[in-house]
């Protein structure tokens, strides 16, 4: 059943494949607002606007970083002059593919082997622009997993902000913070800007261009983000006359964060310093190449990459963050060239220099010019020489006398499809540049690379069951232009619905095992790939399906924020299932596979990332979380993960030490701080049981480990009672209790004898009074039946070696100290006697 949903798009007005939104309508003196979905066709014809029309069954709609959706005419009609829109909450964007509503049950996809959309700030996918618009702060590209800004003159900074927000290897979006990039081009003229559109080897695109900025070489800067297989920021040197000798060519590069660098001598990783984080700046490998070449002769450059130092002994950087790019361009390279000539410094938007997709196409020849037709063909041949990353070339075709074969191969993520669509049939497009030889046919089938993301010369025998194939297409002869194949049955079964789609195509000789006849004719053709620049000419597999209803797909992500009862629950419905998300969210538990009749928490919205607060947890808890959604099939859960909910520090009390009638040093140990920063710690005391802090306490700085804390204002002959402390942000806990008594006083009074005893009942203070100068006197300490007794010395009693004696407490243990008294201080003249 239909449903009447308003919505509200953004106003595309570019002159291709592009939406309308138009149209206000009242009607009983109320206004409303609707949306006209159309497309422009290819010649760029704008369809009228005074009708509204109808759009059935928008769910599935799926964008990915290689697609892209449109609404086709088909899926359109004027019913009332009302818009319609059914379950168009079921929208879904990637990075590589479009979705076209043919009609109420199918759609068609088109899966493209490149970035064509990214994420932007809100997490919604849109489509890629790689043009520059002239602002009042430079020549500025907003519409890519980058930004750019361009200067207005040459010799000021570029920056390139690498703020993608979405993985393509994990399919996770990507929250850590951007890092930025600023370049800047040394040795240039004060030379303005401007944008031009031409071709610079990879197709026309649009860029920023610095005529003559390198006045004396006669030679150019261009920035350009080239939308190949992954964008990239592309910083052009294009020589305009022959290089009289070798000159360094210099960029000051400055990042926005402290980073580090791994330079292999071809190319060099960037990313932020000590942290797992995504984001860096590849420097990709360095070339130089001249117009009649072209990137396919290009050759390597000799390159430095390093920190600039000062003038100093002590050769301190300038900046941590602050590096200088050294191109060596040698003038011998341009006796043989022909101009112009290009070199270029290319920055990834990944730490990877070399940056792929999650596909790879290209071409893989086998070329030995001698042996026989068997030889190339057969199963278990390699090939000699593998086109991971081409623009164009002979990518398929045969030659009898030199026994020449050439395969292509393509890769597309069909990932967006999901394991519930329902496949009808499919094409596969190339945009061909021309063909040689005659009524030369070409055979697509399966293959299966080693990587995804790589070719080898390995892959030449990559073709699945070479010696039994099935065809996956029908051949077509004399090809020129944009082609068309369509995939026969079991082209439609080896698509894969939840991972990368492989196909090889083969000029049917190859495919047949038939010698060609022709006498030294090649028969080859070339087309664009998807390192072309822009997506009009590049490889496209259109697959037209409907969905099956399922149970919606989810993921679980590490909990995040976690504190001693509450984190953040992190979950991503990757596909509705074709039905309504009614309800999504996290459970969780304390045993294992944890459902929605433990404990829950909801999180609004259908599709992509969610984040519920999980409440009411327990300190110091293990628990097992698993991210959930529903929709009318049932209710899916996602990974398991697990987290402990931070604690109280685990703390133990040791005993009292430097024990005075008034003071004493308080021992502790934090053992565990309980998953989070201690922010205090120390010893409390009082003369009841259990003391806190809100009793006497004693600070001491630092975290985990053994402590001492100074005990003050103690009174005499007092039992204490003391427990050792910490805090962090989950609360406080105590160490075990421990006790110590303060020793009482004992007067000594030197009048009544030189000789005394004292038998200790208890610890005791001493204080020594009425001694002589130069009288000579002896303390005998006794233990009584008990023992274990201490005494505390005054301070005028000076040891010697600075060390009181320790004498034996066992029980009727007994000791003596002799002293000699100065009129000050009594001194230790050595002489001890311990019996036991």
């Amino acid at each position: 059943m239909k449903k009447k949903i308003n919505y509200t798009y953004n106003i595309y007005k570019t002159m291709k494949k592009q939406l309308i939104i138009q149209h206000i309508k009242l009607k009983y003196s109320m206004v409303y607002f609707v949306i006209l979905f159309i497309i422009m066709n290819s010649c760029n014809q704008i369809p009228p606007v005074d009708k509204v029309f109808k759009i059935i069954d928008t769910k599935d709609i799926k964008f990915s970083y290689n697609s892209k959706n449109i609404i086709q005419n088909e899926g359109l009609h004027d019913a009332d002059n009302d818009l319609e829109i059914n379950d168009p909450q079921e929208l879904r964007l990637s990075y590589n593919s479009k979705t076209t509503i043919l009609d109420s049950n199918k759609r068609q996809i088109e899966f493209h082997g490149k970035w064509i959309n990214y994420m932007n700030e809100n997490n919604t996918w849109k489509e890629i622009n790689p043009d520059f618009v002239k602002t009042a702060k430079g020549f500025e590209m907003k519409e890519a997993p980058f930004q750019v800004l361009a200067p207005f003159y040459a010799d000021e900074p570029a920056v390139f902000n690498n703020n993608n927000r979405y993985d393509v290897f994990t399919n996770e979006i990507i929250y850590d913070k951007p890092l930025e990039q600023t370049i800047q081009a040394l040795g240039t003229a004060h030379v303005a800007g401007k944008t031009e559109t031409g071709n610079l080897g990879w197709g026309k695109a649009q860029y920023v261009v610095y005529p003559n900025a390198y006045p004396d070489i006669q030679a150019d800067l261009i920035y350009w983000v080239h939308q190949g297989k992954a964008p990239r920021l592309r910083k052009f040197i294009r020589f305009n006359q022959i290089l009289a000798k070798n000159t360094d060519f210099q960029f000051k590069v400055i990042y926005s964060d402290e980073v580090e660098t791994v330079n292999d001598g071809k190319n060099v990783t960037v990313k932020l310093k000590n942290a797992e984080s995504k984001r860096g700046n590849g420097w990709a490998n360095f070339y130089i190449w001249d117009s009649k070449g072209g990137w396919a002769k290009r050759e390597p450059i000799r390159f430095d990459f390093e920190k600039p130092m000062l003038a100093s002994a002590t050769n301190v950087p300038t900046d941590p963050n602050e590096f200088i790019l050294t191109k060596h361009i040698e003038a011998a390279y341009f006796k043989t060239a022909t101009l112009p000539v290009f070199t270029d410094a290319t920055s990834t938007f990944y730490p990877d220099p070399d940056v792929e997709v999650n596909t790879v196409d290209g071409s893989i020849q086998y070329n030995t010019g001698s042996g026989t037709w068997a030889s190339g063909y057969r199963s278990a041949v390699s090939g000699h020489y593998a086109y991971p990353s081409v623009i164009n070339t002979d990518f398929i075709g045969t030659r009898d006398n030199t026994f020449y074969l050439q395969r292509g191969v393509f890769l597309f993520n069909t990932s967006t499809l999901t394991s519930n669509a329902s496949i009808s049939s499919a094409t596969f497009a190339l945009s061909v540049l021309n063909s040689s030889g005659q009524n030369v046919s070409y055979s697509f089938g399966g293959c299966n690379p080693a990587s995804n993301t790589d070719l080898s010369t390995a892959d030449y025998s990559c073709y699945t069951a070479l010696n039994s194939q099935t065809e996956f297409a029908p051949r077509s002869s004399n090809i020129t232009g944009t082609t068309t194949f369509t995939l026969n049955s079991s082209g439609l079964a080896a698509i894969s619905k939840t991972g990368i789609t492989k196909f090889m195509a083969r000029e049917g000789c190859d495919f047949d095992n038939t010698t060609p006849i022709n006498n030294n004719v090649t028969h080859s053709l070339s087309c664009y790939f998807a390192e072309q620049t822009g997506t009009s000419q590049d490889p496209q597999l259109v697959i037209v399906y409907t969905i099956i209803n399922v149970a919606p797909t989810v993921t679980t992500q590490a909990v995040t924020s976690v504190t001693g009862t509450t984190s953040t629950g992190n979950g991503n419905v990757t596909a509705d299932g074709g039905a309504t998300i009614t309800e999504r969210g996290v459970c969780w538990n304390t045993s294992a596979t944890p459902t929605t009749a433990n404990n829950k928490a909801t999180s609004a919205g259908t599709t992509g990332a969610f984040t519920p607060s999980i409440t009411g947890l327990t300190a110091g808890t293990l628990y097992y979380v698993r991210a959930y959604a529903i929709n009318s099939v049932g209710t899916s859960y996602g990974n398991e993960v697990s987290f402990t909910t931070l604690n109280v520090p685990t703390v133990t009390t040791q005993a009292g030490t430097s024990i005075t009638s008034t003071t004493a040093t308080g021992n502790g140990n934090v053992t565990a701080d309980g998953g989070t920063t201690i922010t205090e710690r120390g010893v409390c005391w009082n003369t009841s049981t259990t003391p806190t802090t809100a009793n006497s306490k004693g600070i001491t700085a630092g975290t985990t480990g053994a402590f001492a804390s100074s005990m003050t204002g103690l009174t005499a002959g007092t039992l204490y009672y003391v427990r050792a402390y910490a805090i962090n942000s989950v609360g406080i806990s105590y160490g075990n209790q421990v006790t110590f008594s303060t020793p009482a006083p004992a007067t000594v009074n030197w009048n009544n004898s030189n000789v005394q005893e004292i038998t200790l009942t208890a610890n005791r203070s001493l204080t020594f009074i009425n001694g002589k100068s130069g009288g000579l006197y002896t303390l005998i300490i006794k233990q009584n039946s008990t023992g274990g007794w201490t005494v505390s010395w005054p301070s005028n009693v000076k040891w010697d070696g600075g060390i009181a004696p320790v004498f034996n407490t066992a029980p009727y243990g007994v000791g003596s100290v002799k002293f000699v008294y100065d009129g000050t201080n009594f001194l230790d003249d050595g002489v001890r006697l311990d019996i036991k």
